[in-house]
Parts: structure tokens; C-alpha cells; sequence
């Protein structure tokens, strides 16, 4: 007979799907293959109108979004815009008045992610993710997060 699945797996399951939902979502909304790439450096490309501008027309600018200082690793991309919402969220700024300062690729030694909370417990297991500092008007927040950007945690 088989054994129910256990809580922690519910719960990968649960993330894995969620996970997957915002990676979805964002490209269905392409439809096509040749929309550009998210952090391809190159958005909208291949389709009509996004290319270079013609002639009497202005140049096109981007969205106005967060200009990191530093290159932001494409499969950290998802959990750097966690990070900013968050931080906005606490700040109570517009997310394009915060800035990327750090971006590094961690595994962390159990699941707080390097920032365990006195009294609680952790699976001990390896956990990959990033290191990601933001600052804004002169305070500088540091995040951890796990490698999809779905748990993130503002360290003290």
C-alpha cells in the first residue's frame, strides 16, 4: 500500500508549481518563440515594430525598470525581482528607486538560508540560492534566497 506524501513534500510540490506558474506566465504572454528572451538583453526582439526604430521615429526606450550596477545572472533574474518587490514593499518606495548592488550564487547550509530565527528548526540540507543586497536613499538590505526566488529572507 502506498504511504501518503509527507508535509515537506506537499510543499515542494506546491512551490515547484508556483515556480512554475510565474515562469510560465511571462512567456505565454510572448506567444512566440522569437519574442525575446527574459534577460536576453534583448526585448521584443523578432517582432514586428521592436527593432530598430525608422526613420523620423524616436528612439525607443525601455520600460522604466531597476538599472542594476552589476550584471544580474539570468537564472537569478526571478528571485532579484522578489527581492525588489519586497524591498519596496518595507521601504515604501517605487521599485525603480532601488538598486542592485550584489548578486552571488550561494549554497547555504540548511534551509534558513543562512539566517536562522532563534528558537526555530531547519531542514539540514544544502540549500542553492543567492545572496542579493539592494540598496535605496542610503540603507542597504540584505536577502537571501532560495535558487527560484520563491522563499526570500531579509537579513538583519
Amino acid at each position: 500500500m502506498p504511504r501518503p506524501p509527507t508535509p515537506f513534500l506537499l510543499i515542494v510540490l506546491i512551490l515547484a508549481g508556483l515556480w512554475l506558474s510565474a515562469v510560465a506566465g511571462p512567456m505565454a504572454a510572448h506567444g512566440t518563440p522569437e519574442a525575446g528572451t527574459p534577460g536576453s538583453g534583448t526585448p521584443g526582439a523578432g517582432t514586428p515594430g521592436a527593432g530598430t526604430p525608422g526613420p523620423g521615429t524616436p528612439e525607443a526606450t525601455a520600460p522604466a525598470t531597476t538599472t542594476p550596477d552589476i550584471p544580474i545572472p539570468d537564472a537569478a533574474a526571478p528571485a532579484v525581482a522578489m527581492v525588489l518587490q519586497d524591498a519596496a514593499d518595507r521601504l515604501g518606495v517605487p521599485q525603480d528607486e532601488i538598486r542592485v548592488t550584489r548578486v552571488e550564487q550561494r549554497d547555504w547550509p540548511d534551509a534558513s538560508l543562512g539566517c536562522p530565527e532563534p528558537g526555530s528548526f531547519y531542514a539540514q540540507v544544502i540549500t542553492p540560492g543567492y545572496l542579493i543586497e539592494v540598496a535605496s536613499d542610503g540603507m542597504t538590505l540584505e536577502y537571501h534566497t532560495d535558487a527560484t526566488g520563491s522563499i526570500i529572507t531579509l537579513c538583519d
